[in-house]
């Protein structure tokens, strides 16, 4: 599986198509799904890219959980509408439908953050000031539990 790291500013082209990094085509082990996404609104208000195999394995996880949920096909229209196939064109641009462009807030100038197992898109002036900040003041709050500073995550060990 894919693993997202990193974040850079980009500019959307006025067709709303964005040349995706290299880092984020590089983190795709599998060359044939180095071309095409899904790319989805969720509850941030950014555009979240998974891989086909990353969304597919997300939806069989939803599907299960929501077996024979009154909600059920109410969810399902709220996914399918809410998400969009997109391959890569000839020049390595990724087109962003206008609907998820409009519910994400995306204006021209972007940033792309890997985060793991997907890539989250930020309307740039978003980013930098408010979700970057509080992402960055969450991560050092625990980050101890991250670099764990010489501690052991045996609770025995150092006991007689």
């Amino acid at each position: 599986m894919a693993s997202f790291t990193g974040q850079s500013e980009h500019k959307l082209d006025d067709k709303g198509r964005l040349f995706l990094p290299r880092r984020i085509l590089d983190a795709v082990e599998d060359p044939e799904e180095r071309h095409r996404f899904i790319l989805m609104a969720g509850p941030d208000p950014c555009v979240y890219l998974l891989t086909v195999s990353a969304f597919r394995e997300r939806y069989r996880n939803l599907k299960r959980d929501l077996r024979g949920h009154q909600d059920y096909v109410q969810v399902m229209r709220g996914l399918s509408r809410l998400l969009s196939e997109e391959r890569l064109d000839g020049q390595g641009r990724l087109l962003i439908p206008p609907y998820l462009r409009d519910k994400a807030g995306l204006g021209r100038k972007v940033v792309v953050v890997g985060v793991f197992e997907m890539v989250e898109i930020w309307d740039a002036e978003a980013w930098n000031s408010d979700t970057m900040p509080a992402a960055e003041e969450a991560f050092h709050r625990h980050s101890g539990s991250f670099f764990n500073f010489g501690q052991s995550d045996d609770p025995d060990e150092g006991r007689p």
